[in-house]
C-alpha cells in the first residue's frame, strides 16, 4: 500500500494491492492472510449515533438503604440487566449494588471478607448474555459468578504466572466464556536511566480447564526511570486490550491502529485510520503540571525536571459494545474539553464520530444506552445512564 497526504492534510491518495475492495471512505486488502482495513474518510459523520444530552437515569451517593446510606465510592463496573435494572460494582464497600431501572436502590450482595461471595479488592465486573455477572478480586485471585439477582453461582480460584509483573488481573470476557488476562503492576525496571516500555502479554483463561494460553504481546506505559525514582511519562503511550466476540483487540495508542487476534493468538486483521501526530507543546506541559498539582498530593507530583513525551497519544481507551461495535476515545487531557469517540463496526469500518457527555468514564455500552461514571470536582461519584439513538449510515463493511 502506498498513501500520500497533501500538505494541507486533507486529501489522501492510496494505491492498494490488486484484489482489494474500496469505498469512498475505507479500503481493504489481504496481506499474507491478514486483512487490513484502512479508514480514510474526507469527513466524519456525527449522525449514526447520538447520545442524549441528559441522563435517563441518575444514581447518586446517598441513596437510602433502610437506615444505612451506601456512598458510591471506587465504582469499578456497571451493567444494565435485561429487565432494565442496573448492577454496580462498588469497590469502596466491597459490594454489588442493585438498582431499579429508575435508579432507586434495591439491595446489595457481597461485602468485605474472604468467604464465598465476599470481596477484598474487587476490580472488574463482567456481564454475560444471560445476565450473569462476573466479579474479579485481584487480591484473592478469585472470579465469582452471580446470576442477575445477585445469587452466587460459582467461585473460581485462578492461578496465573505473572512473570516479571505482579499478579495478573482479569479485564474482560470472550464470547466462548473464557476470560482476558492482563498483566499486573510491573515490579521490575531496568537500572539505567531513561524512558522505557517493558513487554507485557495478554492471555485467555479457561475456568473449566484452568488453562491460560498466550494471545498477544504489548508494551507497558511509558515510564521514566532515574536515580532512585520512576514516574509515568506525561502524555506517555500504552497498550489497550479488549475482547470482541471471540477476538482480542490490541491497540498501542502511539499509533492509529487496532490489531485483531483469534483465540489461538494468530493475527487476523489490522484496522487503521488517518491520524497525524500532534506534538506536545510548552503550553501542554504547563497545563499538565498545573493539573497534577491540583489533584495529587505533593509527594506524588512530578519532579521539577520531569521529561514529557514528544507527541500526544492518538487515543485513550477502546471499548467493545454489546452490539459488537468498537468505540475508540480520542485523547484529551482531563483539563481539556472532552474528546470525541470514533465508532467502528465489528469489521473495523469507521462509521462516525460521537461526542459523549463530559467527565464520563464508560462502564458499559449497549444497543441503546451508555452507562457511565461521573466524578465532580470534589471526587463525588455518580452513575449515569444515557440513551443512544443509532441511525447507521448507508454502506456496508468488509
Amino acid at each position: 500500500m502506498l498513501c500520500v497526504i497533501s500538505a494541507a492534510g486533507a486529501v489522501w491518495a492510496c494505491e492498494w494491492d490488486r484484489g482489494s475492495s474500496r469505498t469512498a471512505d475505507w479500503s481493504m486488502r489481504d496481506s499474507a492472510g491478514v486483512t487490513v482495513v484502512y479508514n480514510h474518510p474526507e469527513s466524519l459523520s456525527r449522525g449514526c449515533i447520538t447520545v442524549t444530552p441528559d441522563p435517563a437515569t441518575t444514581i447518586r451517593s446517598g441513596v437510602e438503604r433502610g437506615d444505612v446510606t451506601p456512598p458510591l465510592f471506587r465504582v469499578r463496573g456497571g451493567a444494565v440487566l435485561s429487565d432494565g435494572r442496573i448492577a454496580i460494582l462498588n469497590a469502596g464497600s466491597r459490594e454489588l449494588l442493585f438498582f431499579a431501572a429508575d435508579g432507586s436502590y434495591q439491595y446489595a450482595v457481597g461485602g468485605a471478607g474472604r468467604g464465598p461471595g465476599e470481596f477484598v479488592d474487587p476490580t472488574w465486573l463482567g456481564h454475560g448474555d444471560t445476565d450473569s455477572l462476573f466479579v474479579w478480586d485481584t487480591r484473592l485471585m478469585r472470579l465469582s459468578t452471580f446470576d442477575g439477582e445477585g445469587e452466587l453461582l460459582a467461585s473460581h480460584q485462578v492461578q496465573i504466572d505473572g512473570g516479571e509483573a505482579g499478579p495478573p488481573t482479569i479485564r474482560g470476557r470472550f464470547e466462548d466464556g473464557s476470560f482476558l488476562t492482563y498483566p499486573g503492576p510491573l515490579v521490575f525496571f531496568p537500572s539505567e536511566t531513561g524512558v522505557t516500555r517493558l513487554p507485557e502479554t495478554y492471555g485467555r483463561h479457561d475456568t473449566e480447564t484452568g488453562h491460560t494460553n498466550h494471545l498477544a504481546d504489548g508494551l507497558s506505559w511509558e515510564t521514566a526511570v532515574g536515580e532512585g525514582r520512576r514516574y509515568s511519562l506525561p502524555f506517555g503511550k500504552t497498550c489497550v486490550a479488549v475482547p470482541l466476540g471471540n477476538a482480542l483487540l490490541v491497540g498501542d495508542n502511539g499509533t492509529p491502529a487496532i490489531r485483531y487476534y483469534d483465540m489461538n493468538g494468530r493475527l487476523r486483521r489490522v484496522v487503521e485510520w488517518v491520524s497525524e501526530p500532534i506534538p506536545v507543546t510548552a503550553r501542554d506541559r504547563t497545563a499538565y503540571s498545573e493539573h497534577i498539582a491540583t489533584v495529587l498530593p505533593s509527594y506524588a507530583r512530578l519532579p521539577a525536571d520531569a521529561r514529557f513525551a514528544d507527541d500526544r497519544p492518538r487515543f485513550s481507551s477502546i471499548y467493545s459494545d454489546r452490539s459488537g461495535w468498537i468505540w475508540v476515545k480520542m485523547f484529551a487531557g482531563e483539563w481539556e474539553p472532552p474528546a470525541p469517540w470514533l465508532v467502528f463496526d465489528g469489521n473495523g469500518v469507521l462509521k462516525c464520530e460521537v461526542q459523549a457527555p463530559n467527565r464520563v468514564t464508560v462502564l458499559e455500552i449497549g444497543e441503546g444506552y451508555m452507562l457511565g461514571l461521573q466524578r465532580d470536582e470534589l471526587g463525588e461519584e455518580t452513575v449515569v445512564l444515557f440513551s443512544l439513538v443509532r441511525t447507521p449510515p448507508n454502506g456496508g463493511g468488509p
